[in-house]
Formats: structure tokens, C-alpha cells, sequence
């Protein structure tokens, strides 16, 4: 049985994906999937995913699904007149939190009987399960709001339903920042018939053991650790810079690896506590170091050609400098926001996809106006147009590899300043590449 949905909203559903793709394609450099076959489950499905960078999750997630996907949204979005108008009518149905209710009691009821019509359906729909954003690698505890929609369904439908809940783990390379990766992770589906007989027989119980599976799948695909275990999520971090700068692998790669490093860290942790605080002094004497004395990993790794570098430099300013100046508002306005508003920093990806979806048109439409009047060679304008978003990919290009380059020039000064500390630095980082990588891999 396939849903159904009437035309107007089907439409406004693929335009506003095409929206999505290209708008994401274009802020992300690559994105890679795993197990993008359990994804492919058809509905009726209820797809958990986790949230740690607020709308650019959900969003993330269905535009991978062939489907028209329905999302559980908290009822802060729902609470202006237009607000309400507009997320009930497209794609979104309202659940109440504590913090949405202002002390009464929580209502849920219909909101669940929606849920459960649309799913008997055959719809497809997403629920960011933690209940709330917090810009971290971890899993927090789920809500059992997606067990009890899938079980209201169920039995509403008489068990007949072919229900699935299909996990799917998102992991940034740098979640705040344009142009970075991101890894799809995507878990086997769970059946809700295999909940069938628990349910009948202890519903509540049914509930907290579907709730337990999503998450102890959902962990499983994440770079997971439990906040006692921060310490090693931190560590992780360290060492995945270096390992990348020193290998060159992929935001995807590297993904397995730090999987394989967590667990061994935590073994270590708990079985072996000599052994892991060694592996810990190094690397935190080691990146305290660099952050001491303003330096980076890339800048002791000395790969790039420091005078080469510098041509490349003179060569890029002029155009950078034209790219900057044709897209100032991509490069400090969603910074300005984020300090005026005093937003959460998990919105900062949010706001610059958006300011470029609904901003950066504008912009560029006002200039194209203007250089049309002034140029009068037949489509120069339209060059000009293109050019101008040419350049300010260069200018990225060019300020990130600036701010590497300041850092090389602060390590060669320390090379010739401070030879002992210079040669101990990377004596340091030298130990790291060949004991501690060693030690992990084992």
C-alpha cells in the first residue's frame, strides 16, 4: 500500500527538498552513507535519528528518504497563529514538552492519534527522539514517545501493520562550519511484531524494552560515550586531528576508527588505568602545548611548502579580496546574528543555510540589477554574476588557508627562538603517531 497525499502538498514537499538538496550540497562537502539499505525499509516507518545540530538534522535525515516524511516537532513551533497555520498544515504534527507547557499537565493524546492515523496510512515519519538539540557526538536519553506512537498504531491497526523503526546516526565533521563532511550511519530496522506478545502481556515494559533497543542501536552508531566518560570523547577529538592531518583520511574513515579508539579507551579506562592515563598525559601535554603557543597540528606537521604556500598567497589575494567584498554577507552575518540574538551555537548552521536560501538570492539579484545597467556588452552581467559566486568560494578557501599559514609562521619563529621547545613539541607529537596510535590499533 503506498500513501497517499494530495497533490498541492506533494508538490510543496518536492520543491521545498530540492531546496534542501542543493542549498545542503552546496554548505556540506561530502556526505557519505552506511548501510544506506536499511534505509530503503518503505513505510509505514518511524525513522529516529539523533539531534545535536537543531533543523539541519531532521532535514538532513528526509531528504535521504524516498518518501514523504512527516515530522513530530515540539509545540513551541506551534505557538503563533501562523506558526500553528503553518506546521499543522505542512508536514508536522505537535507534541508537548515539560518545558512547552508551563507547569500543566502534559497532553499528548491526540497528537499520538494523529501519529498513529498517519502511520496506518503507510506514512513515513521522523522523530528526533532526544526531545530536545545539544551540540554533542553523544547519544542522550531517548524519550518513549516514538515506542508508545509505534505501539498505539499497532494496536489500532490490529497488528496487521508492517511497522518498522529505522534508526539513523548523523555525524558532523565540524557541525557549525560550511564546506566540512558529514557521515550517515544507518541501523537495521526493528520489527514491532517482535514486540507483539510483550506488549500484550506488559505494555509498560514493552515500552521501556523498545525504548532501550532504538537507543542501544542508535549509540551504536554514533561516536558514543556516556558524559562520564567526556574525557575520552575529548581525547577522541584530539587524536582524530592529528590522525587526519598525519594519514589524510576522510571524514567517513576516520568515523571507524574513532569507533575502534572509544572502545579501546574505555577498556583501558576501566581495566587498565596506568596504561590509559599514559596514553591521556601524552596527548593532553602534547595539544596543551600547541594551544599554549597559538599553534596547530598541520603547522608542526610540516607537509606543506612554507614559501610555496606564500606565492600561492599573493596569487589568491586579488581574488579573494573581490570574493569577500561580493559576499560580506555570508562571511559576518550569521556571526552578527548569532551574537545579537545570543542564539543557541547549535543554530549556527541553521542560520547561515537559511540567510542563504532566502538571503544570499536577493543579494545577488540587486547586484546582477546593478551591473546590468552599468555594463552594456551583451550577458557580461550574467559573467559577472557567476564570478562573483566563483570568488567567494575562493575567499573561503583563501581565509581558511590563511589562518593555517599564521600558524606556520609562529612555529617557524619558534623553530629559530626556542630550538629545545620547538624539537620537544614535536618529539611529543612524534610519540603520540608512533606508540599511542600503535597502542589503540592493538
Amino acid at each position: 500500500m503506498k500513501f497517499k497525499i494530495n497533490l498541492f502538498l506533494r508538490l510543496f514537499y518536492l520543491f521545498v527538498k530540492s531546496i534542501v538538496l542543493v542549498s545542503f550540497g552546496v554548505f556540506y562537502r561530502k556526505e557519505t552513507s552506511h548501510n544506506e539499505h536499511h534505509f530503503k525499509t518503505p513505510g509505514p516507518c518511524i525513522i529516529i535519528c539523533n539531534h545535536p545540530n537543531t533543523m539541519v538534522d531532521v532535514l538532513h535525515v528526509a531528504k535521504k528518504k524516498k518518501a514523504i516524511v512527516h515530522f513530530i516537532a515540539n509545540a513551541g513551533m506551534f505557538s503563533t497563529a501562523i506558526g500553528n497555520w503553518f506546521f499543522t498544515t505542512f508536514f508536522c504534527i505537535k507534541v508537548e514538552r515539560p518545558k512547552d507547557v508551563d507547569g500543566r499537565r502534559i497532553n499528548n493524546a491526540d497528537s499520538f492519534k494523529k501519529a498513529a492515523d498517519f502511520l496506518g496510512r503507510y506514512g513515513t515519519l521522523l522523530i528526533a527522539a532526544e526531545g530536545s538539540s545539544k551540540l554533542e557526538r553523544r547519544l542522550r536519553k531517548i524519550k518513549t514517545g516514538g515506542a508508545r506512537i509505534a505501539f498505539d498504531t499497532m494496536q489500532k491497526n490490529n497488528w496487521e501493520l508492517p511497522l518498522k523503526v529505522l534508526p539513523a546516526g548523523i555525524t558532523y565533521e565540524d557541525p557549525k562550519k560550511a564546506r566540512y563532511d558529514l557521515f550517515f550511519n544507518f541501523g537495521e530496522s526493528i520489527d514491532l511484531l517482535d514486540y507483539k506478545e510483550k506488549y500484550e502481556t506488559d505494555p509498560a515494559r514493552a515500552v521501556k524494552q523498545l525504548t532501550a533497543d532504538i537507543q542501544a542501536s542508535m549509540q551504536n552508531l554514533l561516536l558514543h560515550t556516556e558524559p562520564e566518560d567526556e574525557d575520552i570523547d575529548k581525547m577522541v577529538q584530539k587524536l582524530e586531528r592529528i590522525h587526519k592531518n598525519e594519514f589524510g583520511n576522510e571524514h567517513a574513515a576516520q568515523f571507524f576508527i574513532s569507533k575502534k579508539w572509544i572502545d579501546k579507551l574505555l577498556d583501558l579506562k576501566y581495566n587498565q588505568a596506568a596504561e590509559y592515563e599514559s596514553i591521556k598525559q601524552k596527548v593532553n601535554t602534547y595539544c596543551d602545548a600547541i594551544t599554549k603557543h597559538k599553534l596547530t597540528d598541520q603547522a608542526i606537521q610540516e607537509k606543506a611548502n612554507y614559501f610555496v604556500n606564500w606565492i600561492g598567497f599573493i596569487i589568491l589575494s586579488i581574488p579573494a579580496l573581490l570574493g569577500w567584498l561580493n559576499n560580506i554577507q555570508a562571511f559576518h552575518l550569521p556571526n552578527f546574528i548569532m551574537r545579537k540574538t545570543g542564539l543557541y551555537p547549535g543554530y549556527t548552521a541553521t542560520v547561515k543555510i537559511l540567510l542563504a536560501v532566502f538571503l544570499f538570492p536577493l543579494t545577488y539579484w540587486l547586484q546582477f540589477r546593478l551591473i546590468s545597467f552599468l555594463l552594456l556588452y551583451p550577458y557580461s552581467y550574467l559573467i559577472y554574476l557567476i564570478c562573483i559566486v566563483v570568488l567567494g568560494f575562493i575567499a573561503l578557501f583563501y581565509s581558511r588557508k590563511w589562518q593555517k599559514h599564521k600558524t606556520d609562521i609562529i612555529w617557524r619563529k619558534l623553530k629559530k627562538q626556542n630550538t629545545p621547545l620547538y624539537t620537544e613539541i614535536k618529539q611529543q607529537r612524534s610519540e603520540i603517531i608512533s606508540t599511542v596510535f600503535s597502542q589503540l590499533s592493538t
